[in-house]
């Protein structure tokens, strides 16, 4: 969970890095539409508590938090979702309910700015590794 929790917390902390740094307006209209967002989900409220905590420093804007088991939180979002009225901004859940989530049309794209930055460095290890096997196995095939 400690892994999973701090996964989370950067993606948020991403999220209103960008937020503030890329697209303060959007901040802003936030601020102004009650200045709150509003997060449902399954973790536990210690962990998620740290999260929103850095969140707020990060925006300005505050944060509630509903928490139920995975499967109340899917039913409840996607009733408001078919309802035409989520009140939830964020959805924190397990994979298996975001997928039927997902199926249901009701996730928005997000490309994260972290996620990309650990992609292009896995992408480089994975590079350097290749080309040390590759060297090896060359000079293994002249011998």
């Amino acid at each position: 969970m400690n892994r999973f929790a701090l996964i989370l917390a950067v993606a948020i902390l991403s999220a209103s890095n960008n937020a503030r740094g890329q697209d303060s307006k959007l901040v802003e209209a936030a601020k102004k539409d009650g200045g709150k967002v509003v997060i449902y989900g399954s973790l536990e409220t210690p962990v998620v508590d740290g999260v929103i905590e850095a969140f707020r420093k990060k925006t300005g804007l505050n944060a509630e938090y509903w928490r139920a088991s995975a499967m109340s939180v899917m039913n409840r979002a996607m009733t408001e979702y078919r309802a035409g009225n989520p009140l939830y901004d964020v959805v924190l859940n397990n994979s298996d309910p975001l997928v039927i989530m997902a199926n249901d049309g009701m996730l928005a794209k997000y490309d994260s700015p972290t996620a990309k930055n650990i992609l292009r460095i896995r992408s480089m290890r994975a590079s350097v590794r290749s080309r040390g096997t590759a060297s090896s196995e060359s000079s293994i095939t002249k011998v």
